[in-house]
């Protein structure tokens, strides 16, 4: 194999790597700072500011909560999203007991998404919350249906200080690149009107795509053409 032949392939290679995969977090709501409801990620995938239902009591709170904080949050107190039910019995599916946000990669960009996690706990008493994942992953739309829901987690009911942490793997759905929302609704059966509740690290990871760009790909191909092309002749 001359120079000539060696500088082809190197040419192909970095044409082919050109297309990178970066492991990241595209939305972070801690809740930290003035602008509770932001993302507070760094990726070039856009996330939404965290929309609230109509029918949720909220406030946000600065009290010590060890072992919740995040690096991403930078006072010596952990803030989180605390909140109750406006209703005495919130047992109806679908209502506006919800936090949603949207996401959106880049251009040239998609994602295969990892995982969504977050932390929730109970610390007035009352029932369990149920807290049912639902995502346009599944058809393309959020509806009143089941049919969208991707994943269910309950927060234990009863009175104490001790935070769950929640995993939901998303590793089936790769390759998208379009917007995609999330949407967590707060479902209980018990009398829990009035009890706070508290949800905090809601954070989505994803790799990040970066798609090789025509540029990249025709050098890719007349890289290919030439290596084959002085293949043939040094055959003859």
């Amino acid at each position: 194999m001359n120079l000539t032949t060696k500088t082809l392939l190197a040419c192909t290679f970095i044409a082919i790597f050109v297309g990178s995969v970066n492991a990241e977090i595209i939305a972070l709501y801690n809740f930290e700072d003035v602008t509770p409801y932001a993302s507070k990620d760094t990726s070039s995938v856009t996330a939404t500011d965290l929309s609230v239902g109509a029918d949720m009591n909220v406030g946000v709170t600065a009290i010590w909560l060890p072992g919740i904080a995040t690096a991403a949050e930078t006072n010596n107190t952990t803030e989180y999203f605390r909140y109750s039910y406006q209703s005495l019995v919130d047992d109806v599916l679908f209502d506006s007991d919800t936090l949603t946000f949207t996401v959106t990669p880049g251009g040239g960009e998609s994602l295969d998404f990892i995982s969504l996690t977050f932390d929730g706990i109970n610390y007035t008493g009352g029932a369990g919350v149920s807290h049912y994942i639902y995502s346009t992953l599944v058809d393309g739309t959020i509806d009143n249906s089941t049919t969208d829901r991707i994943g269910t987690f309950l927060v234990p009911g009863g009175s104490n200080s001790t935070w769950s942490s929640f995993n939901l793997d998303l590793s089936a759905y790769t390759d998208i690149s379009v917007a995609t929302t999330f949407r967590i609704e707060l479902f209980t059966t018990g009398n829990s009107g009035g009890n706070w509740n508290g949800i905090d690290n809601i954070t989505l990871n994803a790799n990040v795509n970066s798609v090789p760009e025509p540029a990249s790909l025709a050098l890719l191909g007349v890289g290919g053409l030439l290596i084959a092309g002085r293949r043939r002749r040094a055959l003859v």
